[in-house]
């Protein structure tokens, strides 16, 4: 084979005859894209500036008791000197003004324990603030002696999508009006999240998740959408490292808006109480229990509670609530909690491919959490970090698992638990662990209670993948 190459000249020639043809096609094509990005750089500038008047810094101050040890004598005898003193330590984290007259949306935990907040603006003024929040939905407001604000436009959180654009607005790392920019990653995220000052697990049950770049401080700023309205709370992210890894959650702005309201109203929130611990009908378990939708029961209810005094019962598939379909989990919460207590709401379900229907009274929400109360003891050594139910017999045979299936279903998993990093998810069922038969969730949290760091433990669990169970291995190392 032999290779004729062009003359240097000739190929000159050829390249810029060919570039000059086609010139106005491609100069027209690189203009169009360029105007396209401009006019969405210009969208996003335009929503900076709208947005950055009404987000605010939120600086908390906390005063605790300390001991210092020293020297001390008296006659040229010197001694150890246990002197009680005072630390004053500082929180940063963002809020958005919602109303004119002062008052500011925030996380509970930005102000939450605070002997003082200061809130600054985004025209160099500061402020005292007086503050009421909810630890249940981990929402707060502050208010401040201000007046004729700048205002958020608050949107409609119903109505996003995965893939839209979001923009996070707020002061990471005390940097105010720092804007990032990412899409809405997915919806109705659930996590259940420790908060350290409390000592306890706070439970978000519906969060947005997103991957524009969420660091400590933006907690309590907004998510806004690309024509700027507000439509998530910045509250958490997923990280090792204590940055922004591209996994950030915030609370639906319809959540924040009534909660804002109820503590606006009465300083304090008055959510309605069911007494149930809810989950999404997917479409395994749609087809398991035969519903189109639905929120599934997946605690038994306590008998004191609405719910159990109505008659519902695990595996109960709620699929109306005072009239109203219920398509999800979150949508199922939101209803319950906006239902003044005292009112008496009919209640759809299917229990065992059969509808039926109720009637209960709706109660006020008992102080709490709203989620797991367990004590977080961070002088312990890192435990496993997963929180499981029985796996009933119903259960098994709705699911289409063997009938000989025995084990536990995974309910939980602890962010900052060993288990964190594996394959396992939520609705797994756990077969054996270290080679020993899981029965029952007791047998579970015993062994659970005896790891400590340096093993190895070793799962056999079932996941539903695609359309069939499917029997894995994990292999967590306690580290």
């Amino acid at each position: 084979m032999s290779v004729t190459c062009i003359p240097i000249r000739a190929w000159r020639i050829a390249i810029i005859s060919a570039a000059l043809s086609l010139s106005p096609q491609l100069l027209m094509a690189d203009q169009n894209s360029i105007g396209g990005l401009k006019d969405l750089q210009n969208t996003f500038v335009s929503i900076a500036q709208r947005l950055e008047p009404v987000v605010v810094t939120v600086i908390s101050e906390r005063v605790i008791r300390a001991h210092f040890f020293g020297r001390s004598g008296q006659g040229g005898q010197t001694g150890p000197d246990f002197t009680p003193n005072f630390l004053r330590t500082e929180g940063t984290g963002s809020g958005i003004i919602i109303r004119a007259d002062g008052w500011i949306l925030t996380n509970d935990h930005v102000v939450d324990g605070a002997d003082r907040v200061i809130v600054k603006l985004r025209d160099g003024r500061e402020f005292d603030g007086t503050w009421y929040g909810d630890f249940r939905s981990d929402l707060a407001v502050i208010h401040i002696p201000a007046t004729n604000l700048p205002v958020a436009t608050l949107g409609d959180s119903s109505r996003v999508r995965i893939g839209q654009w979001a923009l996070a607005i707020g002061s990471p790392f005390q940097f105010a009006g720092t804007v990032s920019v990412g899409v809405i990653s997915s919806m109705h995220r659930r996590e259940e999240i420790p908060d350290e000052q409390r000592g306890m697990y706070r439970l978000y049950p519906d969060l947005i998740q997103t991957d524009a770049a969420i660091n400590p401080g933006n907690s309590g700023g907004p998510l806004v959408d690309i024509s700027g309205k507000v439509i998530g709370l910045n509250t958490a992210i997923r990280t090792e490292s204590g940055g922004s890894v591209g996994i950030g959650f915030a609370i639906p702005i319809n959540i924040a808006r009534y909660v804002a309201g109820e503590l606006i109203e009465n300083h304090k929130v008055n959510a309605g109480y069911l007494g149930v611990d809810p989950t999404t009908v997917t479409p395994p378990l749609a087809a398991a229990y035969h519903v189109s939708y639905g929120a599934l029961v997946l605690n038994e209810p306590d008998p004191s509670s609405p719910a159990g005094k109505a008659g519902l019962r695990i595996e109960d598939v709620v699929t109306r609530y005072d009239n109203l379909p219920v398509t999800s989990e979150s949508g199922l919460r939101e209803a319950i909690m906006e239902t003044p207590p005292g009112t008496k709401v009919n209640i759809t379900y299917v229990r065992n491919g059969e509808a039926r229907s109720i009637t209960a009274t709706i109660t006020a929400a008992p102080s709490g959490t709203g989620g797991p109360t367990e004590t977080i003891h961070t002088d312990q050594p890192v435990k496993l970090g997963i929180g499981t139910v029985p796996l009933t017999s119903t259960f098994a045979r709705h699911m289409r698992l063997s009938p000989d299936t025995t084990g536990v279903m995974i309910r939980h998993i602890d962010p900052i638990g060993a288990a964190i990093n594996s394959n396992l998810r939520v609705g797994d069922i756990i077969l054996r662990v270290n080679g020993t038969s899981i029965a029952d969730v007791d047998t579970f949290q015993k062994m659970a209670d005896q790891f400590k760091t340096g093993d190895l433990v070793r799962i056999v669990y079932q996941s539903y993948r695609g359309s069939a169970w499917i029997t894995r291995l994990a292999l967590i190392p306690m580290d």
